[in-house]
């Protein structure tokens, strides 16, 4: 059974300055938690927020709640958000939620992290959530979706929260470590990957691995032998399956 509604009255200057207030302590805890793990420069953000939305589309356990019908200020998102190859990409993202296929730069599974990072792995990905539901309240604030400005706010606050229980007692070198360790691993994964594919897609299968790797060596930051290594392995890879 329903009660009679209650109408609240309320002044809207003091709701307006709390809300604002609450996104300026937001947008400065979520960005010192980046300085503290050493991942505020740009380069850096551009993986972590990469990786936290591929790693999210691939475990299903890192709740989106909240995060559907994202957007982004065209310039934010081109920035750090679209793939390196997308020039006139649209500056939102799909209504139904994140599409890895339009703005992940890797592919991320459960066997490329080790099962000693998997944990931070996950806690990581929440905090890169936190970021990009942070920047997407910001667009919708200066655009005046106020509804969606609230609900993201709310997001990133649950984000940022998760972020922080999880790492509670942690310190904050062994955080950074673990940071670093897990940004090296992953990319030279998704390295390994680009090589394969451009190997794949450019060059005769049936060329030896010796000259594959004489071919590819200009064109990746690796050593003649880790090259001719990953074409040795795509090659059983391939004859296995």
């Amino acid at each position: 059974m329903r009660g009679t509604p209650i109408n609240v009255g309320y002044d809207p200057v003091p709701l307006s300055e709390a809300l604002v207030s609450e996104f300026t302590i937001s947008d400065q805890e979520v960005f010192q938690a980046l300085e503290n793990l050493g991942l505020a420069t740009e380069e850096k953000l551009v993986w972590l927020l990469d990786f936290s939305l591929v790693f999210s589309t691939t475990h299903p356990e890192v709740n989106l709640k909240g995060l559907e019908g994202l957007k982004f200020d065209p310039e934010f998102y081109k920035r750090y958000l679209s793939r390196k190859e997308e020039k006139n990409i649209d500056h939102r993202s799909s209504e139904e939620g994140f599409d890895d296929r339009k703005i992940g730069r890797s592919r991320l599974t459960a066997d490329k992290i080790p099962e000693g990072l998997m944990d931070f792995a996950r806690s990581l990905s929440i905090l890169g959530l936190s970021v990009i539901a942070l920047e997407s309240s910001r667009y919708m604030f200066v655009n005046g979706e106020y509804n969606h400005f609230v609900s993201l706010l709310m997001a990133t606050r649950e984000l940022f929260t998760s972020w922080k229980l999880s790492q509670k007692g942690i310190a904050d070198k062994k955080r950074v470590a673990k940071a670093n360790a897990l940004r090296r691993h992953v990319e030279t994964y998704q390295l390994r990957d680009e090589v394969i594919e451009y190997w794949k897609a450019n060059i005769s299968l049936t060329l030896s691995n010796e000259k594959a790797a004489n071919l590819l060596v200009s064109r990746f930051p690796l050593s003649h032998r880790k090259l001719n290594q990953y074409i040795a392995e795509a090659k059983r890879k391939g004859t296995s399956c």
